[in-house]
């Protein structure tokens, strides 16, 4: 089974939750249509471990503390984590270190100028995050 894990809403940049969502169920459909079992979850549902027993990998949107931990402890227990908590924490950090980053490892990236964002932006998240790198 592959758990699909929205973003809480108040991690959609712009208010963009439909969008996320649509991005999310566009990949679910996808993979249906290829014979893979599909569950759909909010962030909040990664704690219950009874009801992601059957989860073995999971494509990810996820941006809350909590819900990245879960996801982390998933990682240690050898599941497969599309969009990996700690790759999510160099991004929500700085977009300018996520593409260096990448540029650093050979991977081809689009010029770009770097800024900060301010507290209402796109990458903004929890005080948590902003000290675990």
């Amino acid at each position: 089974m592959i758990g699909l894990v929205y973003r809480a809403p108040e991690y959609s940049p712009n208010g963009n939750v439909p969008k996320d969502a649509a991005i999310l169920q566009s990949v679910g459909t996808i993979l249906q249509q290829r014979g893979c079992p599909v569950r759909y979850l909010h962030e909040e549902e990664l704690s219950n471990a009874e009801m992601l027993a059957d989860v073995t990998t999971y494509i990810s949107m996820a941006r809350r503390h909590q819900s990245l931990l879960s996801l982390q402890k998933a990682v240690s227990h050898g599941m497969h984590v599309q969009n990996k908590p700690n790759a999510v924490q160099v991004t929500v950090q700085s977009r300018s270190t996520t593409l260096e980053l990448l540029q650093s490892a050979g991977l081809p990236v689009v010029p770009f100028w770097s800024y900060e964002p301010a507290e209402d932006e796109m990458f903004q998240c929890e005080p948590e995050l902003q000290t675990l790198l």
